[in-house]
């Protein structure tokens, strides 16, 4: 036996082909993966790009969160920008390290990732997005360096034993050739979600010839990140009219029953991004794995005004939703067209107007129920203004031995309208797939908006589902 999860129904083991012929024919088998492929890595001006520096000029900047860096090596928690990060307590090591030493396991991938969440560099340069969260070093890496799906669910579980509130997860993992289909990763992360109240976020993945979203970005619950281009420029709305989507950041979307769903529910700069490694040195690098811990960090600044969202990861993802911005961001260098929502989801997360959104009261979480259902919101806004408005709910994952965990799938088919104050719908989103929805309109009269959570399907047996809602104005 490799791993047995302690959170999920799930068991490692390498076995021999007639041994895994008998398991088949078991029913409280629910399915068996091939997981013999390692996971692997997906690869100045990250925090400006977030908008994080007015979140931090009101003295919110990560206190009080743990981010966990789940990756396939250390990160060097010695370097002078990760400074009081060092604690033994907060390194993980995979077994087959325990002889090796620290200091061989660091690797400038995770440092890198970790300085993206957590950098204490000097504001006008590259400190990270949340620079007083707390880091937990998550290496999955075994043997020669590499990490298996076993490694990486053995990572988590000693994070979440450890007290992490956010997981960042800057690798993909297949079974293979990369697929549209969902993975034992991606049901994993759905359950670590819905069952134990994390928030996880995911790099989407970076193009090499096949777009698709890689596992674990695929699942329902987490949130999945992809890159853009930030130019470099991101000091005023001019600076940030320039952004570009990544020309190699994933973005076919899973397969799913009606063809709708739709990954990456966000993006981050991730290209020309300047980062601690290791050795005390920096390092400048693109990709979807540095686009990941900013929405990371940003969940942390969150969790750090609002200690609530620590159990509430469905409400941290409608309010990254809900407040990314979104017309801002070019398709591609030409600038003949913007990006499309297929491309980059709601837009490019938003740290400062998160935390506007949290002090203002503009966001909650709630327990729905079958009879509870159409259930409303209500908000006030002046006629001209630009209103963003999100729900998240989540895919049930089998979490009881004698039901198939192969199962993940959305129990609810919730639908978003908005109706304005004369009570006319002025917006609404109806996806068949997703496990949010989100609506942006003009406000047409100041007045008092309601918001209506509808049940277009609630299947029988479904006791409950948690729900996120917020909602920002420009």
């Amino acid at each position: 036996m490799l791993y047995a999860s302690k959170y999920a129904p799930l068991l490692f083991a390498e076995l021999p082909r007639s041994a895994i012929q008998a398991l088949e024919r078991l029913e409280s088998v629910g399915a068996i993966y091939a997981a013999d492929q390692p996971i692997e890595p997906l690869l100045h001006s990250a925090a400006r790009t977030a908008r994080a520096l007015g979140t931090w000029s009101h003295g919110i900047t990560g206190q009080g969160a743990t981010v966990a860096v789940v990756e396939a090596g250390a990160i060097d928690l010695n370097h002078d920008d990760l400074a009081g990060q060092n604690g033994e307590r907060d390194r993980y090591y995979h077994p087959d390290q325990l002889h090796i030493g620290t200091e061989a396991t660091w690797m400038w991938h995770a440092t890198q990732v970790a300085g993206v969440i957590a950098s204490t560099a000097p504001a006008d340069g590259d400190r990270g997005i949340a620079p007083d969260a707390h880091l937990l070093s998550g290496n999955a890496a075994g043997i020669l360096g590499l990490a298996y799906a076993w490694d990486a669910v053995g990572a988590t579980e000693w994070a979440i034993d450890q007290g992490a509130d956010v997981l960042n997860l800057s690798w993909g993992w297949s079974t293979g050739t990369p697929s549209r289909s969902m993975n034992l990763l991606d049901r994993y992360y759905d359950l670590i979600v819905r069952e134990h109240w994390k928030t996880v976020t995911v790099a989407a993945g970076n193009c090499d010839g096949n777009c698709s979203v890689l596992s674990p970005g695929k699942a329902y619950n987490v949130i999945t990140v992809g890159a853009i281009d930030d130019l470099d420029t991101a000091d005023t709305a001019a600076d940030w009219n320039d952004d570009v989507a990544s020309v190699f950041s994933s973005y076919v979307d899973p397969l799913s029953p009606y063809g709708d769903r739709n990954k990456p529910e966000v993006v981050a700069v991730g290209q020309r991004v300047r980062s601690t490694s290791v050795y005390n040195d920096w390092r400048t690098s693109d990709g979807t794995s540095f686009a990941a811990p900013a929405a990371a960090g940003e969940a942390a600044l969150m969790i750090s005004r609002a200690d609530w969202l620590k159990a509430w990861p469905e409400t941290v993802k409608a309010v990254v939703i809900a407040t990314a911005r979104h017309d801002e961001i070019w398709a591609d260098a030409d600038r003949s067209a913007r990006a499309t929502e297929d491309k980059i989801g709601a837009g490019c997360i938003d740290a400062t107007a998160a935390d506007h959104t949290l002090t203002d009261g503009r966001l909650a979480g709630v327990t729905l129920y079958p009879d509870s259902l159409p259930h409303s919101f209500w908000f006030e806004a002046a006629e001209g203004r630009t209103i963003r408005v999100a729900i998240a709910w989540d895919s049930h994952p089998t979490s009881w031995w004698w039901l198939p965990w192969a199962s993940d799938t959305l129990k609810a088919d919730l639908d978003l309208a908005v109706y304005a104050p004369s009570g006319s719908q002025v917006a609404g989103s109806q996806s068949w797939d997703n496990s949010y929805e989100f609506v942006e309109f003009t406000a047409p009269a100041t007045g008092w908006y309601r918001v209506e959570v509808q049940k277009f399907r609630w299947d029988a047996g479904n006791t409950h589902e948690y729900l996120g809602f917020a909602w920002h104005s420009d």
